[in-house]
């Protein structure tokens, strides 16, 4: 027994070899250390993360209310042109011509239709600042009713009308030109009146002529197989143009008339002196002086004559208008009566179709066509008289303000002040755009 007493108190005494041992007061120290240290690093990490996050979010709220200063939802950086007044911004409806741009857009606040010009009202050129397609410089489009140039007339505005053979013209108070007609192979650019003003119109067979608001006496047309310099004008200041077949005459600033193109018949020999009207047409030219006694010249080829009654006007110092026809001249007097003459029978040809026996009434203009004529009454009624074959002196009624008649057909401007016409249309020249 002794003996396994023994044996097992050695083997409890050889377990206890086993277990760890104690640890030393250096050991447990510097766990401590680590300890604190951990704790440290923990508590400065969040304090250091909740500080820099509650830091940063205060910055950005800062920065926000620092861009809209004035509270109205739009920064600078947004497009806020006056950041210090809440009723401009990007978003503000626009006051117009109140020198604000309440809505940042950055254009004239005198501009509303955007169309580049400011109101007339605010010393601009835009006579219609409400509509985009009205502005200075903008083009026309006739007889809508709508000023589209600002120039202060429509082009239904039209005060004059001219006619020959194959083209129409109309003149508008505001001098712009238009012309129509020249079709069917009779296109010699009499119906493009180059860009400008014109004071006065005058068609002619085969070209026509203006007086730009310079004075300048212009022409065009004048094709190459009609070209006998009739749209080459003298340089000089003009009042009054006429184009006749294949020449034109012009009376200048001074009183004198001057005749350009073909004289086959003597009709650009245009006598001295001072006149106040001129006409030109086929074959021959007339004139009113300034004494209102009429002249006529051409009529005749070398020493014969085309016809010799139709450069023969009547006598006496009353009239104040004349019109060279193709066969025939009228002319009117100061008191509103009209006397024609060229109508005799010539050369075997009768040429009276009742054009040169005016009505009895009292007129203030008067032209001289082919074989017909026609005239204004003082109540404005036009009357046309002589050859109406194909209608051509069938005036229609209403009040006109002027009239001219060309080869076969007539024009006039009625007292809406548009254009109509009447008579042959072979060439479009009745088709009033």
């Amino acid at each position: 027994m002794p003996t396994l007493s023994f044996l097992m108190l050695l083997a409890a005494c050889s377990g206890k070899d086993d277990l760890p041992a104690p640890p030393s007061e250096d050991t447990v120290e510097t766990a401590d250390a680590d300890a604190d240290s951990d704790a440290d690093s923990d508590t400065d990490t969040d304090a250091d993360t909740d500080t820099d996050t509650d830091a940063d979010t205060d910055t950005d709220t800062d920065t926000d209310a620092a861009d809209d200063i004035d509270g109205d939802g739009y920064s600078e950086a947004e497009g806020d042109c006056a950041d210090d007044d809440s009723t401009i911004n990007p978003g503000a409806e626009e006051i117009w011509y109140d020198g604000v741009d309440q809505d940042c857009s950055g254009g004239s606040d005198y501009d509303q239709d955007g169309d580049g010009q400011d109101a007339t009202d605010h010393d601009g050129e835009d006579c219609d600042d409400g509509d985009a397609g009205v502005y200075d410089g903008a083009g026309e489009i006739g007889w809508d009713g709508v000023d589209q140039d600002c120039d202060g007339a429509d082009l239904e505005d039209w005060i004059d009308v001219s006619v020959s053979y194959a083209q129409s013209c109309a003149l508008s108070s505001a001098g712009e030109l238009l012309c129509w007609g020249c079709e069917d192979g009779r296109d010699w650019d009499q119906c493009t009146p180059p860009e400008g003003l014109y004071t006065d119109i005058s068609a002619g067979q085969h070209h026509t002529c203006g007086v730009d608001d310079a004075g300048a006496a212009v022409c065009w047309g004048c094709g190459s197989l009609y070209d006998y310099e009739q749209c080459t004008p003298p340089a000089d200041t003009f009042v009054q143009v006429s184009a006749g077949r294949l020449h034109s005459c012009g009376l200048t600033d001074g009183g004198a008339i001057e005749c350009w193109g073909s004289d086959a018949y003597g009709q650009t020999y245009a006598p001295s002196g001072a006149f106040s009207d001129v006409s030109a047409d086929w074959f021959h030219s007339c004139g009113v002086t300034e004494a209102g006694a009429l002249e006529c010249w051409g009529c005749c080829e070398g020493e014969a004559c085309w016809d010799a009654t139709q450069c023969t006007p009547p006598s006496g110092t009353d009239y104040v208008d004349v019109s060279a026809g193709m066969y025939h001249s009228c002319a009117l007097d100061s008191s509103g009566r009209i006397e024609c003459w060229g109508c005799a029978e010539w050369g075997g040809y009768n040429y009276d179709y009742g054009q040169c026996s005016p009505p009895a009434d009292t007129f203030v203009s008067v032209s001289a066509g082919n074989h017909h004529t026609c005239g204004i009454t003082t109540s404005g009624e036009m009357k046309c008289w002589g050859e109406n074959d194909v209608g051509q002196s069938d005036a229609p009624e209403g009040a006109f303000n002027a009239v001219d008649g060309g080869f076969s057909y007539t024009c006039g401007v009625d007292g809406e002040g548009q254009p109509q016409c009447f008579g042959e249309n072979g060439f479009g020249q009745c088709d009033v755009p």
